[in-house]
């Protein structure tokens, strides 16, 4: 899949949601945000998230061999999409942080 650039005036948000019917919110993209350019190389393809957008929105989207192309030849284009993808590590790491926190009596009983 090509990772895509969100543009809409308002946010869409990226959410899980189970086959019991969970939802887990994951990220709130806003105007010109990328989506997917953490998985654009991956081995699966496919975003494993549901995207809503609270309004029409229009999606960019960019082939795997236009993005290589665009890092050898452009420096900035380079660090821009490096710094995106590794602002995503961090977004997704702290959202399992969050989810995996257990409070100081639930860590003293499971010891």
């Amino acid at each position: 899949m090509p990772f895509s650039r969100h543009y809409s005036q308002r946010k869409s948000i990226s959410k899980k949601i189970s086959k019991e019917g969970n939802i887990l919110s994951i990220h709130t993209f806003f105007s010109s945000d990328l989506i997917g350019a953490n998985i654009i190389f991956s081995s699966s393809n496919t975003y494993p998230l549901t995207v809503v957008s609270e309004e029409k929105t229009v999606l960019f989207h960019m082939p795997g061999q236009l993005i290589l192309r665009l890092c050898r030849n452009n420096n900035h284009f380079l660090v821009s999409f490096l710094g995106a993808v590794s602002d995503r590590t961090v977004i997704l790491a702290d959202k399992i942080k969050t989810i995996s926190l257990k409070t100081i009596k639930e860590q003293i009983t499971d010891t």
